[in-house]
């Protein structure tokens, strides 16, 4: 994890790019293949996503699911459970929220909603305790050796 602001935000930032990437591209190559045209999409898509979602993440979201978190899990609790309850707020917000944006992005009808979050929630959920959590995890106190 990460000890003072500095290393909140850039673990931050690498847990938001990843978990765009990965969703984005999931959904990217959902509705259009798997074809180059499609990784043009998600390469032209990923920065601003990554802007509005990082941004998202760090002042809203992270501070929402904080305070959850501190009302719903006892600091007795177990590193893991502390650690996945804080990943199932956070994913549940963010997706909800990056779903809505996709829809105002792609100016798709709001009647998609509910479904698109659906698809995208149990994808992110997998990625972000599997994959994207633990690979930020291992990675991120080597960078924050180098900051």
């Amino acid at each position: 994890m990460y000890s003072n602001t500095k290393e909140k935000v850039v673990f931050t930032f690498i847990m938001c790019s990843l978990m765009i990437l990965c969703m984005s591209s999931y959904n990217i190559f959902l509705e259009n293949g798997i074809n180059s045209e499609a990784f043009v999409i998600v390469l032209k898509a990923f920065v601003p996503f990554v802007l509005v979602g990082f941004l998202l993440d760090f002042f809203v979201v992270g501070k929402i699911a904080s305070r959850l978190h501190g009302l719903m899990v006892s600091q007795k609790a177990s590193t893991f459970k502390k650690v996945i309850m804080m990943q199932l707020l956070m994913v549940t917000f963010m997706c909800v929220l990056m779903s809505t944006l996709s829809l105002i992005v792609n100016q798709q009808d709001f009647s998609h909603l509910g479904m698109l979050i659906l698809r995208n929630y149990f994808v992110a959920l997998f990625l972000q305790i599997f994959i994207v959590s633990p690979f930020v995890r291992l990675i991120s106190p080597r960078i924050f050796g180098l900051l």
